[in-house]
């Protein structure tokens, strides 16, 4: 028996270009930002679930970064870091959402790790 299969080329089972995946992590940073936006409105718990959510999308973010290690040129991963300072989203403060996370935060808050692990050549 044979089994044919039509794979869409934007399925979510095909690896992401170099360009899909740095569009995806830069849409993370604008994910993270609005939330964090939000933030200002609240009190509380409902402001501290905010940022354990903000905050884990940032951690994502750069652990991402993290286990494919010199995927990305140093030029995107700087210009990540840039638009997560800018939306002082990095380096992470406040709650995050798991024991792993937080544990670490400490790395995740070394920018020149992040340069370190980036591809020092353009593709």
């Amino acid at each position: 028996v044979v089994d044919y299969y039509y794979q869409h080329l934007g399925s979510v089972t095909n690896q992401l270009t170099a360009e899909q995946k740095k569009a995806y992590l830069l849409d993370e940073v604008t994910v993270a930002a609005l939330m964090k936006a939000e933030e200002e409105q609240y009190t509380g718990q409902i402001k501290k679930v905010i940022q354990k959510n903000y905050n884990s999308v940032t951690w994502n973010l750069l652990y991402s970064i993290y286990k494919e290690p010199g995927q990305l040129d140093k030029l995107f991963v700087t210009e990540a870091l840039e638009r997560l300072k800018a939306n002082k989203l990095y380096p992470i403060k406040g709650p995050l959402k798991t024991k792993f996370q937080s544990a670490l935060r400490i790395l995740m808050n070394i920018q020149a790790l992040w340069l370190r692990l980036s591809r020092s050549k353009l593709r």
